[in-house]
């Protein structure tokens, strides 16, 4: 299941209860594999009545290189038959900052915005989905998340400002 982090609660509780019932019943061999950002940590994986989750594997991905970047951005817009400007592949690979999520974010925005394949991805494109993938970004991740990221700490030592 990608994208565990915007998973409705009463959902995800399901999903986990009804692993866990399989898995119990011994019907058969299962496993789960899920894709979410960092925040989920601390929400999604540890909710009181999350039990299945709080027993996952959890792996943290390294952050994305630039070549990573590079190629990520590139290769789909090559193979979908567009093209990309240099400079604005180049931007486009910085403002992606290591993060997959961000990276999926730029190069769904930037075909849009460019047009393409009938127009080539530029730099006006590269920045209307850079701005755009930031506001998501930012809807889309829990305040602790953005306090402990803009204060470089790490999130474990911000309390959970929602309740607040």
């Amino acid at each position: 299941m990608c994208e565990l982090h915007s998973a409705n609660k009463d959902e995800a509780r399901r999903l986990a209860s009804d692993i866990q019932h399989i898995t119990k019943k011994g019907q058969l061999p299962l496993a789960f594999v899920g894709a979410g950002l960092l925040e989920m940590k601390y929400t999604l994986m540890e909710g009181k009545k999350n039990t299945f989750f709080k027993r996952c594997y959890s792996y943290d991905l390294p952050p994305l290189t630039y070549s990573d970047a590079l190629q990520g951005i590139q290769s789909p817009i090559k193979e979908a038959g567009g093209t990309i400007t240099s400079t604005a592949l180049r931007s486009a690979a910085f403002a992606v900052d290591g993060s997959p999520y961000k990276m999926q974010l730029i190069g769904h925005t930037v075909w849009k915005a460019a047009g393409a394949p009938a127009n080539e991805v530029d730099n006006f494109a590269v920045g209307l989905a850079v701005e755009s993938a930031e506001d998501t970004m930012l809807k889309n991740i829990s305040p602790r998340n953005v306090v402990a990221r803009e204060g470089g700490l790490d999130i474990a030592s911000v309390s959970d400002i929602s309740r607040c």
